[in-house]
Order: C-alpha cells, then structure tokens, then sequence
C-alpha cells in the first residue's frame, strides 16, 4: 500500500509504505518485486518468528537491494534499535520479548515536482512492516 499526504511538508513530499507477506496454503514462495512500492522491508514467508531466534529483514528500494538501508526495529513494550542493510539488503535481529514489532525504513531524496499545485524539492519516503513474535 502507498499513501502520499495530501500537503507538501517544509518543501518535501511524503509518500508512506506499508506491506505484508501472505501465506496462503502449507508453503508460499516470496516474490518481493511483486510489491511496486519504490521502498519496502519484509521477511522470508515461511520464517519462524519466535523470542531468542535471529529474524533476517530484507530491503528493496527501487526494485534492487538496499545496501547501506537503515532499519529501524521497534519492540512492543516501547524498546527500538537501529540496524544497517548490508550490500544484499539483509539486516537481522533478536527479539526479546513476544508480541507486536514495528519495522521501519526510511529515506529522503532530491526530486522536484508539483504536488497539488505545490512545488516540492525533496521526497521522503518511509515503508513500515509490522511482525508478530512468539514465545
């Protein structure tokens, strides 16, 4: 999904992503250049999601590995870390505690345009994944 806000913010275009991987039957196979959005953070479908067991993330930005992405791991009771994408856009790490995390990249680049009858010199974009782990 994208979502671009409707007002151009201190000059800059914010275009918002969010994705999801769906299982459907007993294996599922993981085409990430299916999702079109221009930034997105997802973890292989069939990956155990469990306290104490390392959880591999993988970036793409413009349909390519997102070397050097930051990544931003937030924990449900408030806890969150920063990680780097290495030159395959895989990033891990250990979650501590079960429940609900939220995974964040983000970026902003130089591109001028109109949006909404307002010029822009920049776009910001920020993709968000959102895992559950358990015990």
């Amino acid at each position: 999904m994208k979502h671009v806000v409707k007002d151009v913010y201190h000059g800059s275009r914010l275009d918002y992503h969010s994705s999801a991987v769906v299982r459907v039957g007993a294996a599922a196979q993981l085409d990430a250049t299916a999702n079109k959005n221009v930034l997105s953070v997802y973890t292989a479908p069939n990956t155990a999601l469990k306290v104490g067991q390392s959880i591999d993330f993988y970036t793409l930005k413009d349909q390519k590995a997102a070397e050097g992405q930051e990544i931003e791991v937030f924990a449900p009771n408030g806890w969150g870390k920063k990680f780097w994408a290495d030159s395959t856009g895989k990033a891990a790490f250990t979650p501590l505690w079960p429940g609900r995390y939220m995974v964040e990249v983000a970026g902003t680049v130089e591109e001028k345009g109109d949006h909404n009858g307002k010029a822009f010199e920049k776009v910001w974009r920020c993709a968000t994944y959102c895992i559950e782990v358990t015990k």
